[in-house]
């Protein structure tokens, strides 16, 4: 019996309203299961776009329970194609995800943003919960915020970002396109970030404002950095964080008891942060290494 089937028949002998049975979510909290729906990418592996999950203008969802499988180690060395998203949301607003885990994606863990896949603008996406979300293994970034206005994303893991030739390869990039709405009042925190190849999380001066990054750990690949942050304005705050790494390119950005450890790994850059910044401020912080 094949899974859809088996689901069905669940679905008859519980006898489930329509409107529940009709997801399973819906089924999974009905039956008191905890059950993760497994979607693995089959396409072409020189397919420029896919998205696993895909939510575009939406609001009010529940979503819970996925693994998303792509095709990063079959990806043939070189190839430009950066666009094959675990997680992608345009436009969806006042809804909930979590225990969302993707893993060998050939583009983003997940996308949070504004656009369609081919760069229409949808509208922002706005007021989302992520919780427990888990990237292991893409190859452009772990989460991107490209147009995202009151999101938070917590319980968070990112590991092993590297492999698109032109791509960011960090944890977490702030980057809406030119002409799309920008991100505005973003929180990430409870989380850990390691092994991107270039950055642990970056804004390298998008129309980026208001973000909260809280009890977070980045462990910057040997190559790479830890924190590039070049806010163009806003109230930006890095709290209670653990940095391993070198931080550069600091602007408009306030850290408040952050701990910050530099690793003799790091033989590209010597110290913790960069001494060119701009209006950048330290609270209660120490400086290890």
């Amino acid at each position: 019996m094949n899974r859809r089937d088996f689901l069905l028949r669940l679905i008859s002998a519980a006898a489930l309203p329509p409107a529940l049975a009709a997801t399973p979510d819906g089924l999974a909290r009905a039956l008191g299961a905890q059950q993760r729906t497994r979607i693995v990418y089959s396409g072409p592996d020189t397919a420029t776009h896919y998205q696993l999950l895909r939510h575009m203008r939406a609001s009010g969802l529940s979503v819970r329970g996925y693994e998303l499988v792509g095709n990063r180690p079959r990806v043939p060395r070189g190839f430009n194609g950066e666009w094959g998203h675990g997680l992608f949301l345009a436009a969806v607003r006042n809804s909930r995800f979590s225990d969302i885990r993707v893993s060998e994606v050939m583009g983003d863990g997940a996308t949070i943003g504004s656009t369609e896949p081919y760069g229409a603008v949808l509208g922002v996406t706005r007021d989302v919960q992520i919780t427990g979300l888990h990237v292991a293994g893409a190859r452009r970034n772990g989460i991107s915020f490209v147009g995202a206005e009151r999101v938070t994303v917590s319980g968070f893991s990112i590991r092993d970002v590297r492999g698109a030739p032109r791509g960011p390869a960090a944890g977490i990039d702030f980057e809406p396109d030119p002409g799309t709405p920008g991100n505005r009042d973003l929180v990430v925190r409870d989380g850990t970030i390691s092994d991107c190849h270039n950055f642990g999380i970056i804004c390298d001066g998008t129309d980026t404002r208001g973000v909260l990054i809280e009890r977070v750990t980045v462990r910057a690949a040997r190559t790479g950095w830890s924190l590039w942050l070049t806010f163009p304005g806003g109230r930006n705050v890095v709290r209670d964080c653990t940095i391993h790494g070198p931080c550069v390119h600091l602007r408009n950005v306030h850290f408040e008891r952050c701990r910050f450890v530099r690793d003799p790994a790091h033989d590209h850059f010597k110290g913790h942060v960069a001494s060119k910044y701009d209006n950048v401020t330290f609270t209660g912080c120490t400086f290890e290494g």
